[in-house]
């Protein structure tokens, strides 16, 4: 009944601490899209494995990764947290829908055959103010990462 369905709004800023830490004690799961990550990332990550809640991203940047892994990985595990990156990056979030249209199907005993997915940009296009940032951070040599154990 999604009558009694109810959302609270949580309001965090990434360069406030105690804010992240009360959001990702507020839920079992955080997805993070904000970006670019190697600048406003770090926050939520540090939150979900002090706070438990898992961790989800949209992330193509494979530095802050590497550095997120690198210097959370481990108290991740110890705290049975699960850091998710790459989740809405590139193919997955039109897999996830065809897997999504599998199972409905399946639900009234119907098998997918073929499924075309067709993408439309609409409106001016261009590439997202976050995305732009990360490029910019890159050139001027923010966005590098040194990976340590191989």
């Amino acid at each position: 009944n999604t009558d009694d369905t109810k959302v609270d709004i949580i309001i965090a800023d990434a360069s406030d601490e105690e804010s992240m830490l009360r959001l990702a004690k507020s839920t079992k799961i955080l997805v993070s899209c904000a970006g670019p990550y190697m600048r406003y990332g770090e926050a939520a990550v540090k939150a979900c494995v002090e706070g438990g809640a898992h961790y989800v991203d949209i992330t193509g940047e494979v530095a802050f990764i590497e550095k997120m892994i690198n210097e959370y990985g481990r108290k991740a595990e110890d705290a049975g947290v699960a850091l998710c990156p790459f989740s809405g990056y590139d193919c997955v979030p039109a897999e996830l829908v065809m897997w999504l249209v599998s199972k409905a199907l399946e639900m009234e005993d119907a098998k997918l055959g073929d499924l075309a997915l067709n993408f439309r940009l609409q409106g001016e296009g261009g590439l997202p103010r976050g995305t732009i940032d990360t490029i910019l951070d890159g050139a001027d040599g923010k966005g590098k990462y040194e990976r340590k154990d191989g």
